[in-house]
């Protein structure tokens, strides 16, 4: 039996076919382009005048949370130097280096270089995901992760691009903020899985409470937090 999802549904693994094979007796494996047994997935098999498919870029972020004398508090840092949204405060995060690497190994490697602190994949969990589109134009996925434990202590580790960091209580969030990652700390707080923050052109970067239309609020009925199932660690608790 396999896990999957998250949600502690079982179902029967299904059998691995090797590429090109018959799963089905007696009927030939497809063929696209000529080629026996591609079936769909990436370019493969498309024709050469096919429209390009819609593809953005995936980011992710780390929600750490602590208590602190006035209730929960997240880390934040301010972005520094030549990079987009300088001098606004913004949530430790980066890049999926590519298709070698999963979301959560992502998160867990940009929290080291970012702030120092080691966290270990089982304790890692899903918070959020937001469909975000900036004022110029160009969508992406944020992965917003919440993490209770780590080992350290965060300290400045890149000031060529971040040249503070420090603990916030979650309501009472600094300015100026990436109004991108306050969508995602917002739909944290409400308890929502996903959130959608579509900006037009013209809209400020920084978070301004103006520039929050009805669609930019978090869609708390879609899809509820759940555990992160992760190859190296299983599911966290």
């Amino acid at each position: 039996m396999a896990v999957v999802g998250g949600r502690g549904a079982a179902r029967a693994a299904r059998p691995v076919h090797p590429r090109g094979a018959r799963r089905h007796p007696g009927r030939p494996p497809l063929q696209r382009d000529g080629v026996a047994g591609v079936t769909g997935g990436g370019s493969a098999g498309r024709s050469a005048d096919a429209p390009a498919r819609h593809t953005v870029p995936v980011d992710v972020h780390l929600l750490a949370v602590r208590t602190g004398s006035a209730g929960a508090e997240v880390l934040l840092s301010r972005r520094a130097g030549a990079v987009y949204a300088a001098g606004m405060w913004h949530a430790p995060s980066g890049h999926v280096d590519g298709a070698h690497e999963d979301v959560v190994t992502a998160v867990v490697r940009e929290t080291l270089e970012e702030t120092g602190l080691v966290v270990h994949p089982d304790d890692v969990r899903a918070a959020v995901a937001v469909h975000h589109r900036g004022p110029g134009g160009r969508a992406r996925i944020g992965f917003f992760f919440e993490v209770t434990r780590w080992t350290g202590t965060p300290r400045v580790r890149e000031p060529q691009v971040c040249d503070a960091m420090d603990w916030f209580p979650l309501d009472a969030l600094p300015a100026p903020m990436v109004a991108y990652c306050r969508a995602g700390i917002d739909a944290y707080r409400a308890g929502g899985g996903i959130a959608v923050h579509f900006q037009d052109p013209g809209d400020p970067i920084a978070h301004d409470p103006a520039h929050s239309p009805a669609r930019d609020r978090p869609r708390a009925a879609a899809v509820r937090p759940f555990p992160v199932p992760h190859p190296q660690g299983g599911l966290s608790p």
